[in-house]
């Protein structure tokens, strides 16, 4: 699940159900999930349906799955079935104008277990109690502790791609020395041996490796952020890219000073509940719903700089 939660959906009129889909994206958006919907338009064959989605239908947190979805030969209970056979374990959730009595009924009738019946009208706010009580059951605090490291390990190799192209772009040799400089200076109080191995990569007869230097064990996710956050704000007199660096400014507070706090903390009891405590602060459920809406936030902000620099559009934004 991570921070997408990914529903695989087999609608047959997708403007039908577009509403719904919107109103599940902006209710998952407050508990700090982004929504990514694959929609299935079943063709004529029910296998061949079938073979198209069997080998990524484990990828996904919920199936939603039509009644009528306009096919002479099989319908949804069809697909229901042959998901079930597959040992799919996933969420399903069956819907049609037919009540929901109805639709149990056609599960029972072809001998299909654990599918979810909602009447097409109340598709949305079923749909989302569903999938909100599931992510209580599965996001227990170590699971969420989880996604923040994982997470913060992306957003650590998207911040060596985009210092990587923002160094390419530095035509003055001094300016690219004060960088190098700059990162030599943050990671040398950390030993000795660091500094020897990062003098030799940046003083190399062949130039400063930027990549390997960027990468080295030494250079911490605080250090990648700084050297992002210096290397912009060197553009920001001529580009207009003062909201994204607003933004990036707290990454720190945001996002590596809980990352870590939660990599070595243990949990604990408070009020009857399990959390994580960090002297007087507190990562529990709202906390940690925050802490989701932050990183999709800076998962945003960092998408919005690859587009700009990596994609080609920084010109785009240049300052009048």
């Amino acid at each position: 699940m991570r921070l997408d939660y990914q529903i695989l959906w087999f609608e047959d009129q997708k403007n039908n159900v577009e509403e719904v889909a919107k109103g599940l994206s902006t209710r998952l958006s407050r508990l700090g999930f982004s929504l990514k919907v694959q929609w299935i338009k079943p063709g004529s064959d029910l296998n061949n349906t079938f073979g198209n989605i069997k080998n990524i239908v484990n990828n996904f947190d919920l199936i939603l799955l039509d009644y009528d979805l306009g096919k002479d030969s099989f319908n949804g209970a069809d697909i229901a079935k042959k998901l079930r056979r597959s040992n799919l374990l996933t969420d399903i959730i069956f819907y049609s104008s037919a009540s929901p009595h109805n639709l149990r009924q056609f599960m029972f009738d072809y001998h299909v277990d654990g599918v979810f019946c909602i009447n097409r009208n109340n598709l949305q706010g079923e749909s989302f109690e569903i999938i909100q009580n599931r992510i209580r059951k599965i996001l227990d605090i170590n699971h969420m502790r989880g996604i923040v490291m994982e997470v913060v390990s992306e957003f650590d190799e998207s911040i060596s791609d985009l210092t990587k192209n923002l160094e390419s772009k530095i035509d003055c040799s001094e300016k690219r020395k004060l960088i190098y400089s700059f990162i030599q200076e943050r990671i040398s109080t950390l030993s000795v041996k660091n500094d020897t191995q990062i003098s030799n990569i940046i003083n190399n007869e062949s130039g400063c490796n930027f990549e390997a230097l960027m990468n080295h064990r030494a250079c911490s996710s605080f250090i990648k952020y700084e050297v992002l956050k210096k290397m912009l704000e060197d553009l920001e007199d001529k580009y207009n890219i003062t909201n994204i660096l607003e933004v990036l400014k707290k990454y720190s507070e945001d996002v590596i000073v809980p990352r870590n706090e939660l990599a070595h903390v243990k949990p604990t009891e408070e009020k009857g509940k399990t959390v994580f405590k960090v002297g007087d602060k507190l990562y529990g459920e709202n906390e940690f719903k925050l802490l989701r809406q932050n990183l999709l936030n800076h998962r945003d902000n960092f998408n919005d700089l690859k587009n700009l620099l990596i994609n080609g559009n920084l010109e785009e934004v240049q300052r009048e």
